[in-house]
Parts: C-alpha cells; structure tokens; sequence
C-alpha cells in the first residue's frame, strides 16, 4: 500500500514526456541562436563604434581647419594695420580710413580697438561705453613687456553674459584688439551638422563652453571634470573618447586642441542614433528567433502527440498490470520500437504469471516445513549449546597456538638471544597454555649439580642458595613424565639445613609434569610444571603433548646456538688467518692488531655499549689493518721518510680493507668502522675528511686504541715511545685528532690496567 501511494506521488508530480522533449527542442534551438546572435552583436558594436569614431575624428580635424581658414584672415589684417602704423608712428586722423576695409567684413570681425602703451583706449569701431578696455592682468604684462612688438595671443572676454573670442597683436606704440563675429563662427558649426546628428562646440582652457550649436549648453556647463576635455587640452593630436557627457544617454565624442586659438573643439554623437542601424537589425534578428521557437514548438508538440499518446496508452496498460489485471496485451502498437517494447512487456507479463504459479505451490511446501522446522528448532537449540562450549575450547586453543607462535618466532633472533632470557620466557609461556600448571621453573645441570635458573611460584633467590644433587629431577631421555609428591625425592638428598631452605623457597606440590633436555647425549636443562598441593586435579594427555612441543622448541633453540657459535668461530678463524697473513707482510704488525682489538673492546666496555657494540669493536680493531696487505712490503718497512707517493699509497689500506670486508654482510657494519679509523676530529683525517660526528663512534674508538699500540710499539723508523710520552701526546691532541671523551674513558682502561 505505501510503495502505491509513493507511485501516485511520483505520477502526479512528475513532468510529462511531451512537456520535457518540448522544453529540451527549445533550449536546444535557443541557445545556440542567442550565442550567434549575441556574438554578432557585439562584434557589430566594437566595429560600429570604431568606424564612428574615426568618422567624427575626421569630421573634428576638417572643420578645425575650416576654422583656422576663417580666422586667417585677422591676423593678416592685423598685421597690415601694424604695418601703416609703424609707417606713419602715430594713429592720425584718418585711421578710420584705415580700418574701415576691415571692419566690413562682418562675417569675420565685429571690433577693431586701438590702445596705447599705457593700456588706455585709443579708438575702437565699435560702441564701447568704457575708455579702458584693458583690465589689470593684461595692464601688469603692459608694464612688463619692453618689446609689444612681439605680442600676439588669442583671448576669451566676458560682456555681461557673452563671451567672446579676441585677437591681441603688439606694435611699437601700442596694442591692437580685434573681436571675433561669433556668429560667423556659428554659421560654420551649423553647415557643417547640417543633415548630421551631431553636435559641435568650443570650449576654453577652463571647460567653459563658449560657442556651440547647442545654444542651451553655451554658458550653462563646464566639462574641465570629463575625460575627454582633459585628453584634448593635453594632446596635440585630437583623441576619441566615449562619454556621458551632456545627456543621461551615452555619447560618442571626438574632442581636439587648436593650439592656435588656445581653444578646444569637441563633437558629440548619441550612441543610440550612432547605433541605430545595428538596433533595428538586431530588433529583427530578436523577433525572427521568436518566430523560429514558435513554430518550432508547434511542430514538435504535433510530432510528439504521435509519439505520445502511444506511450500514454502502453503506460495506462502497465498500471492495470500494477492493480492486479494479467490478461492484458501490450502489442499492436503503430510504432516500430514502441511495438518491440510491448512484445517483450508480453514476455514478461508470462514470466511473472509462470512464477506466480510457482510461488503459490512453494508457499504450500513451505507451510508444511513449518512445521519440521519447529522440530528442528529445539534440536539446534541444544546443538547451539555444545557449540559454545566448543567454541570456548577452540578459542583457548587459539590463544595457545598465538603464544607458541610468539615463541617460535623468536627462535629467529636467538643468534643474540641469552640463554637465561629464552628459558624464562620458555617457562612464562609454558605455565600461560598448560592450564593445570600452578608453578613451574627451569634449572641447568653441571657436572655433579643442579641450578636453577628461572620459577614461576617458586622463589628463585633462595632455590640459587642451595647446590641440588642431579638425581632427583634426572629423567629419561626426550620423554615427558608426571611425577607425585617430588619434594619426598628431594629433601632425602640434601642436608638438614638446605632442606629447611628448600622448604622455604618452593611451593607445595601434588603433581609434576617434567622433562630433561639432551644435546649431543648431554644432558643441558630441565623443565617442571607443577599443580599445587590443595588442587585436586592431574595433568591431562592434551597438556602432556603441549608440553612436548615446548621440548622441541628448546631442542632449536640449543641447536640454533651451537650452529651459532660454530659460524662465528669459523668467521674468527678466517679473519685472525688474515691478520696471521698481515704480520707476514709487516713485520711491525704481529701482535698489533690483536693489541687494538683488546684497547678497542676495553673502550666500549668503558663506554657502557651494548655488547653487540663491544664484538664489533673487538672484530674491527683485529682486521682495522688488513688492507696493508695490498701495499708493497717496501714502502711499509721503509726506515727513511715516506714520499708523497708513498704516502698516498699508505692512505688508501683504509679502503682496501673496506671492500674486502664489505662483500660480507655480516661483515658490512665492521667494515664500516675500518673505513673510518683514521679520521680525524677537526676533518683532517683520511679517507673522507669527516669531522666529530660525522666519524662513526667504533671508529673514533679505533683510532686512539691504533694511536696508542702504534706509539707504544718499535717500527721501521723509531723506537717505541715511552707509556708517559704517549699518554702525553694523546691528551695534547684531544679535540683535534681524537675524540676528547675517548681518550678520557682509555686513560681510566690504562689505569685500570695498570692497578
């Protein structure tokens, strides 16, 4: 009932299949067409906007010359007026003739003032109603110029709200005003917009608009703050820049500095004019891939209805399915692969009647096992109970199978294993896996007693005390025996007073599990496992052969040491032939190796290293010079110095040595010390130059045992030195050639061994 709910849910919120491949055609249409179309617009823009620019750019510098055309013609007056005036040094009477020319010409100029040095009006065409046209700025450059002559700027006035555009021009005597006709002016920026949508104006060096189309802008604005006024009053070229200038909408502007007038041309475009044409395309674009999405819809919605509505009808089919219906047929279909889906849904509408049928028949079967399985049921229920119980024994046998592993495992390193350390952890063991076992201990035989070695229970310290007979613990040969009531075969064997010691130190006990261990028909170790007194029980057949399995492995273990000790006796015997071989080649050497071997392991004693760490020392100092063999008997028993030669040769005994050891691993830590025994402390040693810590200790040890059996010993060219001369000379380079620390623990080896 749930999973039905959960499938209404799923049909209602769902989306249909028509509603999906529609929504799927149209972003499949869609967006690659606004990809396009955006890309094209945007490539349309920068290249519209580059093409406008450059267009206004070109129209900007045209009518910049238009206008230096038509302001030529003052300064040429100008200077024809300076020219009577100069002739004639004095403005007569007939200047007005002199002007007049001149001043008709309206389009171009609307005043014409003479002034003197002074700065005071002379005469003017026009009506002024001041006498002083002059004001203090330009009377102050008056008072500072001594050559007028050479005065000539263009200039902006102010007249009540106008602003006008004068020419100044220096003579001899004085200075000439001429005002410009702004409307001439206007008329050139008016022709040339003229069917243009474009504005034109000038503006100053301070961002005040002067002049311009635009009359409502003229006065009323400053543009010193925009980019492109800055551009302009800084470049000599004429720079394009695209602003929000004058209007709320952005504005393609080309601004320019005519340097000759100290004025600023400017012409403004709005984008939206200048983008028109690409608007309208892409307007037509927009509503053309509407129109695409549109009809592509209608037409993917007529196709899918025929992909549908069979769909639909094969859905409808499958829910009857669901409700229980199994007549149903789901073939017939007008589509190829809708029909090939129906055929197998019949396939499958067969199969699941076959098992329904099947099923039916199983659940009768199954309702009559019911009934033997209660049957079984208490049978297993008891079954289950022995197996807990074999599980418990199981497991202990597994935890007793780990320790042996443990144990065994270490007969790997048993080469540096202690024979008292491996018995006690033989009887540790051994007491944990035999579970009748209270106490237990281990004892060597001697030639005529027994000692103990390792308990468990027992006390060990008061056992050592006493020196047991052999007799009462000897067994046969590799078998396990139980014995009752062991001490009654001891305490007859031993004196009075050991007896009450004996008492004191072990456990009472009632029964012994025991056995004796042989190597090579002597009789090495035995091994007892006893119950205590008060435990009334007996050591079982299962106990009796674990037992054994830890007499085989004290059996290895023994065996392991004996072929240990036969390799490293064999090792010894190789090596000391080579250094017998050595004092054949040098006749110094004899006893000198096996002198440091002896310095060099009292050292490390010394030292507190550990054992293994003493044996290396030992082996390395008997071999520390079996390299000399490769050096020619000549250069090694030379009386006279050594040449640098020779002594190189002399150098290298330390590497020889090295590669003959190193080809042994076992060998490969000694081999390394070798190596390293003639270096020195402060590096200037051989063969690597290493210094203090860089020198293995072994080797450093080495060094002051080779120093000192060397100075102490004759040689081809000097005697012995004295015990004090040398002890002298190993004190004094303490901290350069030897290690400081050394030779304080061999002078305490000397004093040891001198007492």
């Amino acid at each position: 009932m749930e999973n039905d709910e959960k499938a209404n849910k799923n049909e209602d919120g769902g989306k249909s299949l028509a509603f999906n491949l529609i929504l799927a055609a149209i972003l499949l249409i869609a967006i690659p067409l606004f990809i396009i179309v955006g890309g094209a617009w945007r490539y349309a823009v920068n290249e519209a906007t580059v093409l406008i620019n450059e267009n206004n750019l070109e129209f900007t510098n045209q009518l910049s010359s238009q206008i230096d055309d038509h302001l030529a013609s003052l300064e040429n007056n100008a200077d024809i007026l300076i020219d009577l005036l100069d002739s004639r040094r004095r403005i007569s009477s007939d200047v007005y003739l002199l002007t007049q020319d001149i001043v008709d010409n309206e389009e171009v100029l609307h005043n014409i003032s003479f002034f003197d040095s002074q700065g005071y009006l002379v005469y003017s065409t026009g009506h002024l109603d001041f006498d002083l046209l002059i004001d203090n700025e330009l009377s102050a450059e008056l008072d500072q110029r001594e050559d007028l002559s050479s005065w000539e700027e263009w200039l902006v006035i102010q007249d009540d709200d106008t602003r006008y555009l004068q020419f100044l021009r220096g003579y001899s005597n004085g200075l000439i005003t001429m005002t410009v006709n702004t409307e001439g002016l206007k008329e050139i920026l008016g022709s040339a917009t003229i069917g243009r949508a474009r504005e034109v104006f000038l503006f100053d060096d301070s961002g005040q608009i002067i002049l311009g189309t635009d009359s409502d802008i003229i006065g009323s604005k400053n543009i010193s703050d925009y980019s492109f006024f800055k551009e302009a009053m800084e470049e000599d070229q004429f720079s394009v820049a695209e602003k929000d200038a004058f209007s709320e909408e952005n504005e393609l502007i080309a601004a320019g500095f005519i340097a000759d007038l100290n004025l600023g041309l400017a012409v403004s475009q709005p984008a939206s004019i200048a983008y028109g044409i690409i608007n309208s395309t892409t307007n037509i674009l927009l509503g053309g891939i509407f129109l695409t999405l549109l009809l592509g819809i209608l037409v993917s919605r007529q196709l899918l209805k025929k992909i549908v509505s069979p769909l639909q009808a094969f859905s409808n089919k499958a829910e009857s399915i669901a409700s229980g219906e199994r007549e149903v047929d789901f073939s017939g279909g007008k589509i190829k692969e809708i029909n090939k889906l129906g055929n197998s849904f019949n396939k499958m509408l067969t199969q699941i009647k076959e098992k329904e049928d099947r099923l039916k028949s199983q659940k009768e079967e199954l309702a009559a096992s019911y009934e033997q399985l209660e049957a079984f049921n208490e049978e297993t229920a008891a079954l289950n109970d022995e197996l807990e119980e074999s599980y418990d024994k199981m497991n202990d046998m597994v935890n007793r199978l780990e320790q042996m592993i443990d144990l065994t495992s270490n007969l790997s390193s048993t080469v540096e294993l202690q024979e008292e350390e491996f018995l006690q952890d033989l009887l540790a063991t051994a007491i944990t896996m035999i579970p009748e076992a209270d106490y237990g201990s281990v004892y060597l035989y001697h030639e005529d007693s027994v000692e103990f070695v390792a308990t468990e229970g027992h006390v060990l310290e008061i056992l050592k005390k006493i020196k047991f007979p052999r007799s009462p613990f000897e067994t046969p040969k590799g078998e396990i025996v139980v014995v009752e009531n062991i001490e009654t075969n001891t305490l007859p064997t031993l004196p009075p007073e050991e007896s009450k010691i004996f008492l004191e130190g072990s456990k009472e006990i009632h029964e012994t599990l025991t056995f004796d261990l042989f190597f090579e028909d002597t009789r090495m170790i035995g091994l007892s496992l006893d119950i205590a007194r008060d435990n009334y029980i007996s050591f079982s057949a299962e106990s009796q052969k674990t037992l054994e399995a830890f007499y085989s492995l004290a059996t290895a273990f023994y065996s392991m040491q004996q072929m240990s000790r036969l390799k490293g006796e064999f090792q010894r015997d190789i090596l000391m032939a080579m250094v017998r071989l050595l004092s054949f080649h040098d006749e110094y050497t004899e006893f000198h190796s096996q002198n440091v071997a002896e310095l060099a392991a009292q050292i490390a004693d010394k030292l507190d290293l550990t054992e293994e760490k003493i044996k290396n020392a030992y082996w390395a100092g008997l071999v520390h010079d079996i390299g000399k063999t490769l050096v020619p008997g000549r250069i090694l028993n030379k009386p006279e110095d050594l040449s640098d030669e020779e002594y190189e040769i002399i150098k290298q005994h330390p590497v020889w040595a090295y590669e003959v050891l190193n080809t042994s691993d076992k060998l490969a830590e000694i081999a390394r010390y070798v190596l390293h025994h003639h270096e020195r402390i402060d590096g200037d040693g051989y063969p690597k130059g290493l210094t203090k810590e860089e020198i293995p200790l072994c080797s450093r040890i080495l060094n002051v045992a080779d120093a000192w059996d060397a100075m102490r010993s004759k040689r081809a060219y000097r005697d012995p030195l004295s015990r004090s001369k040398a002890r002298e000379e190993l004190q004094e380079n303490a901290g350069s050639q030897f290690d400081e620390e050394i030779v304080a623990a061999f002078m305490e080896v000397l004093k040891n061994n001198e007492n």
